[in-house]
């Protein structure tokens, strides 16, 4: 399930507080709407909520979470975005400790289309900030969801440069080095073409 924050959620200055009464209390409500309507599906395992724009949120988001799930008799696996694994920068103090209120963090996207792509080395730069978030995500005990970002080739429509099939194909070598301790047990695949590195 995909939980839109900044259309869900009140925003001061762009920032999702979760000291304001209002934000903790709507985050209450909307999980007790999920658990009526969807949680008890027969065919739902653990329900999973992605926290989308959770790069802006701030106060205390363990309390709060810790609170919403309390209300529910489910145990969702909320997974959220942090905004410098999209950035390409080691995690801050401030987000390592946030890793506690969750189960999984994950970049979301990593991808900024621009005509000197290859010039600022992008494949390693991201790759080096994933490094640096899955071993703040081990050290937490908090999941660390690899993203692999080109991962198709659209430039026949897009015609945006960066995802040809060579740099994909690095791309996805690259975060196997990632993982090369540690099988992957899911795929999640948004798209994919014929020239699409398999």
């Amino acid at each position: 399930m995909l939980f839109e924050s900044a259309g869900l959620l009140e925003r001061d200055e762009g920032a999702v507080d979760f000291d304001d009464a209002v934000n903790r209390e709507r985050l209450v409500d909307y999980f007790r709407y999920f658990e009526d309507q969807f949680f008890g599906e027969p065919y739902y395992g653990r329900p999973v909520i992605f926290m989308f724009f959770s790069l802006a949120y701030e106060g205390d988001l363990e309390a709060a979470f810790a609170e919403a799930k309390a209300d529910i008799e489910a145990d969702p696996y909320l997974v959220v975005n942090f905004g410098s694994v999209q950035s390409w920068t080691d995690p801050t103090e401030g987000q390592r400790e946030r890793l506690d209120a969750f189960d999984a963090v994950t970049a979301y996207s990593s991808w900024k289309p621009r005509e000197d792509i290859d010039d600022i080395e992008f494949v390693d730069r991201v790759m080096r900030a994933y490094a640096e978030w899955h071993d703040a995500c081990a050290d937490r005990g908090t999941a660390f969801i690899l993203q692999v970002m080109p991962g198709y080739d659209d430039t026949r429509i897009t015609h945006v440069p960066g995802r040809e099939p060579h740099r994909c194909s690095l791309g996805t070598r690259s975060a196997s080095r990632i993982c090369a301790t540690e099988p992957a047990n899911s795929l999640t695949m948004t798209s994919t073409r014929p020239s699409s590195p398999r």
